[in-house]
């Protein structure tokens, strides 16, 4: 065997170690070509993809390509299946050819196990509005949104005062049930793209997105018939009653059943505007 011979036969056996590399890699690896096309793809990305090699050679690739940092895409796979994985592009070239080596690290399970982690960490667990720490997190952005497009917000304090009297007379599951019910009529009252959040264990915040001082009182309506609706069609040993106090600030009462409205508000809350944001006091007198 001349040396040329020996030279081709140690460039077959390298190509059969990649090969076999490339087999039994567990990362997805798949060659695209300047068209878009996939050129190329390993057992590992025919079962990312859940398609047949055979199916998916000669295909438009359909990820993004650009980038040459890593990114987390969506493998859809379809409406019902979709998988999310690392994807790192590097171009290589080969036979005269710009190419893509695509390497694609399935992290569906963490990316889920990330996102649960993280929904725990803001949002509350009873009420599933956001808790305190949430609520920082996506004020924070909000108010840089609306000093950056000069638009105006509301924010709402809502306080449950004297939610120890039910946990006192009819038990802490019914103290829960009265700060799940006062977090639902939140949720109903105001839009999905306002914040509701619980940040103590009787104190709600709303944080009403592109609503000027001028609305406050449209949302106090909104929020007493919704109070109203709620006394209605619930079956609870004590009653949800708004109070109105003066102004654009609002209060609820928790009531004993035999009544069904407070004679009056013994506290009216102090008012505080800071940067354009009327903020309204919601509390809770039980009137003996």
């Amino acid at each position: 065997m001349n040396q040329e011979d020996q030279k081709l036969e140690a460039d077959a056996g390298r190509e059969d170690f990649f090969q076999l590399i490339l087999e039994h890699s567990s990362d997805a690896i798949v060659v695209v070509d300047h068209n878009g096309r996939v050129k190329f793809l390993n057992p590992a990305a025919a079962r990312l993809f859940k398609r047949s090699r055979r199916e998916f050679l000669g295909q438009e690739f359909g990820l993004p390509l650009d980038s040459r940092q890593p990114q987390e895409v969506n493998i859809v796979r379809s409406r019902n299946d979709i998988g999310i994985a690392k994807m790192v592009v590097t171009p290589i070239e080969a036979e005269n050819e710009i190419l893509y080596l695509v390497n694609l690290s399935d992290i569906t399970d963490l990316a889920r196990m990330r996102e649960e982690l993280q929904s725990i960490s803001l949002v509350d667990e009873l009420t599933q509005v956001y808790n305190r720490r949430g609520l920082v997190v996506l004020a924070e952005e909000q108010f840089k949104i609306a000093d950056r497009n000069k638009r105006e917000m509301v924010v709402l304090l809502v306080d449950v005062d004297n939610l120890k009297k039910i946990n006192d007379t009819f038990g802490h599951l019914e103290g829960d049930q009265a700060i799940i019910d006062t977090a639902a009529i939140l949720q109903e009252t105001f839009r999905k793209s306002d914040i509701v959040a619980r940040i103590g264990g009787d104190e709600f915040v709303v944080l009403a997105i592109e609503t000027s001082s001028a609305q406050a009182q449209i949302l106090t309506a909104r929020l007493e018939k919704n109070v109203t609706a709620h006394r209605a069609r619930a079956n609870r040993p004590y009653q949800l009653s708004q109070c109105r106090c003066g102004g654009p600030r609002s209060r609820i009462a928790l009531l004993p059943e035999r009544t069904t409205q407070p004679s009056r508000c013994p506290h009216v809350p102090r008012e505080t505007k800071q940067a354009g944001r009327e903020t309204l006091k919601m509390e809770r007198e039980w009137p003996y």
